[in-house]
């Protein structure tokens, strides 16, 4: 670090260690449909949008790779992923259980929390139905998922979820 002298303090240079390998990868991320992946195409190592239904999320890549290109970077070099929530269970009985249980923990009607989901996109449903929801945003060039857990996690059923997606 270069330091620092003001007018009420001073930091004394130091040394920053370990430094980053290869530079600082900086990742750009948002729900924006324009400014968020312009600015992703033009500087980021790395796009992250939230989840987000296929073709929204398509015009959101369009955009940034022809920033991208604008730019005179390749967008194939441009990580892009996506994070978010998941709501899942083995089976639909299961499901439909645990829906209850967050709608119920959340003092929501069911048709809130399903609007809730529905505004943000989030996977929801049996194992494999969430398979298929990650496999569209794969299918427009998400490459990445990060799972997010908050209070909710369980090890066992978020094993059992990430046996079914793959690595």
């Amino acid at each position: 670090s270069p330091g620092f002298a003001g007018d009420r303090y001073r930091l004394e240079p130091f040394a920053v260690a370990p430094r980053p390998e290869g530079g600082m990868r900086l990742v750009v991320g948002g729900t924006g449909s324009t400014r968020t992946p312009t600015l992703a195409g033009r500087y980021a190592a790395e796009y992250n949008g939230y989840p987000a239904p296929p073709d929204v999320y398509r015009a959101r890549l369009d955009v940034m790779r022809t920033a991208a290109g604008s730019a005179g970077r390749d967008p194939d070099t441009i990580l892009v992923s996506t994070s978010g929530a998941v709501l899942a269970a083995e089976s639909r009985a299961e499901y439909e259980e645990l829906f209850r249980q967050r709608a119920a923990d959340a003092e929501m009607e069911l048709d809130e929390l399903e609007a809730h989901y529905a505004r943000r996109s989030t996977p929801r449903g049996t194992y494999e139905q969430v398979a298929e929801s990650v496999a569209a945003l794969e299918s427009v060039g998400v490459r990445r998922f990060y799972l997010q857990r908050g209070l909710d996690f369980d090890p066992e059923a978020d094993a059992a979820l990430l046996g079914v997606l793959g690595t």
